[in-house]
């Protein structure tokens, strides 16, 4: 039992770290293929350019994007704790325990949404400020 062990930790290292290089890859890839791609061979000369997949030219409305998508996984994020929070909160049965556990669970899922939207509308204001868009 102990070598069948030692064998599936092994394993699991193994997948652990072949997942890891897929995720560092799936980030890596996309940062290469950006931009003009050109390529010269001794008698002609090649080229393709790569449209922008991002969208939006200036600094500005790039930030503006990634700032929207960081709001929309955090939103997600604080409207699932929210539901566990109540879903352990309604299932406590009495228990003082659980009812203060979804009760504190709610409260920082709330505190962590206001703190994310403060620090979006901090962005926002930087932005159309300094940047003007």
């Amino acid at each position: 039992m102990r070598i069948l062990n030692t064998e599936k930790k092994k394993w699991l290292t193994v997948i652990s770290r072949v997942g890891l290089v897929l995720i560092a890859l799936s980030f890596l890839l996309p940062l290469v293929m950006l931009g003009t791609v050109e390529a010269e061979a001794k008698t002609k000369s090649y080229s393709a350019k790569l449209d922008n997949p991002i969208g939006p030219e200036d600094l500005g409305q790039v930030i503006g994007k990634i700032t929207g998508a960081f709001m929309t996984a955090i939103g997600a994020f604080a409207v699932a704790a929210i539901v566990y929070g109540g879903v352990i909160y309604i299932s406590s049965a009495g228990s003082e325990e659980n009812i203060k556990k979804g009760k504190s669970i709610v409260t920082y899922a709330v505190v962590g949404l206001s703190i994310a939207l403060l620090a979006y509308v901090i962005v926002s204001f930087v932005i159309t400020t300094l940047l003007g868009g």
